[in-house]
Order: structure tokens, then C-alpha cells, then sequence
């Protein structure tokens, strides 16, 4: 077999597999499209009036970890200071803060020092410092040094008095009825559901990055959120989700691997390895609303980030049950999608380049690496404008939806190209 026969057979295989790969994500985004549907049925009701009210409610400790005073944080902190909820605390640790850090963090809420206890069962880092609100809140702010990846987390835990701890991705503001959103499938089956994970896309930013931003975020959305909801035991939580879990599934998991990714991964692994019918359950709605990006750097950061959390739930796999497939073949399928596919199609690219004026690729071989990329992306995004648009009951504005059909377009003609270099880099960093 001479060189340029084996790098045909090569191409041909790569072009096969991304076809493929086409493929599935049409089907997993006509997934996700049906179970929104049927969750947007079952969800119509306006019932949070009562909900606050009612004294069926259990209390929920909303927990955070801080590194800084930033006016970013402090404005974070308030937000969720101002939930509304029947019952519930902050609870939020300081992990490696300085002095100027913690003085601001007590004039900002009205600090005082504490002898409230913050011992627990899980395994933390040691606590130097303990301040509660002398205000209206119900605040618990700790103080504890740089910490490994998870014991910070854990030290919120074990001081949370509540039986439900929920979470919010930091990036993003949240809404005063979010835990309210979050509850309600807790109270419609409390004995089988153990979390709630709750996320959707904002509206776009105006201009080309915020329309292709919009696309990533339904594509993400159709996929790793509902699609996976619709299959036992398979959510992934995305960056800007908000979450409430039970606090003793917490305990009994050994508490934090690292973040609350691998929290909930491990949770599920956990669930499947018992066989016992407990699930996830997803709620659509923004109930953590993550900026839309708005220039091309802001798009960078936020793909890069994803894969950076995706690549962190992996390298945490040992201490995950189940580790790779903790919610079955789901992770494998993300890992495939946003790094083996991106490495290959790269690698086709750049062969067909240097390998047509070498005469080692034929002009109709690398026409067939376009269409296998280029030819089937473009419906492919199409589709995804399309089954947002059918699982949406509320429709959206024709003057917002015509810039995504053109984005559909664009986003395979160059931007394609460098989202996979933003993928590949952002596997290998931390």
C-alpha cells in the first residue's frame, strides 16, 4: 500500500466517523426537542404563590464558595440573599481570602463572630473563622485556608442546617424564584427524587458572536440537558446551572470529588450502581442566567470553560462511582463529541491541504472532507434553530430568529474551524 493509499483509506475512515457523528447529533437534539415538549406540558401551572407559602416546603441551605470580595461577588452573594423561599440560609465559604477580603465581606453584611458549631461528616478543610449576619438575613459566612478541590465545599455542608443545599453557578444572575423552580419536582415525588438541575438559554446578544453564541447554548441545551433528562440517570449539568440536591444523598456520597459537576456525577453513579429507582430531574428554565456573550472573546472564554469542566469531571473519574460511566455512555458521547471529533476533523483538514498540491490527496477527497464538515454542519445547525424554536410553545420574535438561520450558515465557514481549536486547547488546559 503506498503513502497515498493509506492516506485515502484514513480520510474516508475520518470522513465516515464525522458523518456519523452528524448524525447523532441530529438525533440527540430531536431528543432533546420532545422531552422539552413533554416537560413544558407537564409544567404550565402557575403554582409558586403557594409554594412560598406552604409549610410542606423543606428548607434549603444555598451554599457558594468565595475567593475574593469583588463587587462581582458581593452582588452574587446578594442575589441569593434574596430568594424567595419559605425557609431557607446562606451559607457561604471564604476559601484563601485575605484580611482587607474579610473585613469588606463584614461591613458589606453585617458580620459578627460566631460560636455556631461547623464540625460534620464530611471531610474539610479546617475552619478559621466563623460570622453570622446581624441583620435580616440568615447568613453563615466561614473562613478557611486554601483548600484541595472539594474540602471548602464540604465545610459548607457540614455547617448547613437545612435538608436540601442548592447551588448557583457564580457567572450568573439569578432570579429571586429560582429555589421555587427548583423545588416543585422534589414535591411531586420526595421519595425518588434525589436533585433537580435547572438551566436554559438567555436571549442572544445582537451581532454575529452573540447569535453563534445562542447557537452553542441551544446545542448544548438539546443535548446535555434535555436529552440526556430524557434517558435514566444521564444528566450532566452545563456551566450556568443551578441545582438543589438532597443534603443527606450529599452525606451519604462522601460529600464533594471536586466541584458540583462531579457531585452530581457521582451521585447518579451512584444511583445506577444501586439499581434503585431514584433520578435527576430537569427543569427548563434559566434559573441561573449566564450572560449571553457578546464578542468573540467572550465566546472563547465561554466554550473553553466548558471543556475545561468536562476535562475536570474526567480527571476526577477514580473518586467518581462508576468514574467515565457514571451516567452511562453520556460522558463518553460528550468526550467523543467536543474532542475525538474536533482532533479528527482538524487533522482531515490540514491533511487535505498539504496532501492536495503533494498529490497524495485527490481534489474530489478533499471535497468529500467539506462535505463530510462543512456540507452536513450547515443542517445540522439549521435543525437546532428548528427544534428550539418547535420546543418552544411561545415562539420567539422573527426579527431575533432570521440572524440565526444566517448564523447556522456562517458558524460552519470558519467559525467551525477555530471552535475546534478552542476545544483541543481547552482540553489540555486548566
Amino acid at each position: 500500500m503506498t503513502a497515498a493509499d493509506a492516506i485515502s483509506l484514513a480520510l474516508h475512515l475520518v470522513c465516515a466517523i464525522l458523518l456519523l457523528s452528524s448524525g447523532v447529533v441530529f438525533w440527540v437534539a430531536f431528543k432533546g426537542c420532545r422531552v422539552l415538549r413533554r416537560l413544558a406540558i407537564a409544567t404550565t401551572r402557575d403554582d409558586l404563590p403557594i409554594l412560598l407559602k406552604s409549610p410542606c416546603v423543606p428548607a434549603a441551605s444555598v451554599i457558594a464558595v468565595a475567593r475574593d470580595a469583588s463587587p462581582a461577588t458581593l452582588v452574587f452573594a446578594h442575589q441569593l440573599l434574596e430568594l424567595l423561599f419559605a425557609r431557607h440560609e446562606l451559607v457561604i465559604v471564604l476559601e484563601g481570602v485575605g484580611a482587607e477580603d474579610v473585613a469588606a465581606w463584614r461591613r458589606e453584611f453585617h458580620l459578627e463572630p460566631s460560636q455556631r458549631s461547623t464540625s460534620g461528616e464530611l471531610p474539610g478543610a479546617p475552619v478559621t473563622g466563623v460570622y453570622e449576619s446581624t441583620g435580616s438575613w440568615s447568613m453563615l459566612v466561614l473562613e478557611v485556608p486554601v483548600a484541595k478541590e472539594g474540602e471548602s465545599w464540604n465545610v459548607a455542608v457540614n455547617s448547613a442546617t437545612c435538608p436540601l443545599v442548592a447551588f448557583f453557578d457564580p457567572d450568573t444572575e439569578v432570579p429571586p424564584d429560582s429555589l421555587l423552580r427548583l423545588v416543585r419536582p422534589m414535591l411531586e415525588e420526595p421519595d425518588l427524587i434525589f436533585a433537580v438541575c435547572g438551566s436554559a438559554p438567555v436571549p442572544p446578544a445582537p451581532g454575529l458572536a452573540g447569535a453563534i453564541g445562542d447557537l452553542e447554548a441551544t446545542r448544548t441545551w438539546l443535548g446535555r440537558c434535555a436529552a440526556f433528562a430524557g434517558w435514566k440517570h444521564m444528566l450532566a449539568p452545563v456551566e450556568g446551572s443551578a441545582m438543589l440536591i438532597r443534603r443527606d444523598a450529599v452525606v451519604l456520597a462522601g460529600g464533594f470529588v471536586a466541584g458540583p459537576l462531579e457531585l452530581f456525577l457521582n451521585l447518579q453513579g451512584r444511583v445506577r450502581h444501586s439499581g434503585k429507582p431514584y433520578r435527576a430531574e430537569f427543569v427548563p428554565e434559566p434559573l441561573g442566567r449566564l450572560p449571553a456573550p457578546r464578542t468573540w472573546s467572550e465566546l472563547r472564554k465561554r466554550v473553553m470553560k466548558g471543556q475545561r469542566g468536562i476535562m475536570g469531571a474526567l480527571r476526577h473519574s477514580s473518586a467518581i462511582m462508576d468514574g467515565w460511566f457514571a451516567i452511562g455512555w453520556g460522558l463518553p458521547a460528550v468526550v467523543f463529541h467536543r474532542l475525538i471529533c474536533p482532533l479528527l476533523e482538524t487533522a482531515a483538514y490540514l491533511t487535505a491541504i498539504a496532501g492536495i498540491p503533494l498529490g497524495l490527496v485527490s481534489p474530489q477527497l478533499g471535497l468529500l472532507v467539506l462535505l463530510a464538515t462543512v456540507g452536513v454542519g450547515i443542517p445540522t445547525s439549521i435543525s437546532l434553530v428548528v427544534f428550539r424554536e418547535l420546543a418552544d410553545f411561545r415562539g420567539r420574535d422573527s426579527e431575533r430568529l432570521a440572524p440565526l438561520f444566517w448564523a447556522a450558515i456562517v458558524e460552519n465557514l470558519g467559525y467551525r474551524q477555530l471552535r475546534n481549536l478552542w476545544l483541543i486547547g481547552g482540553a489540555f488546559s486548566r
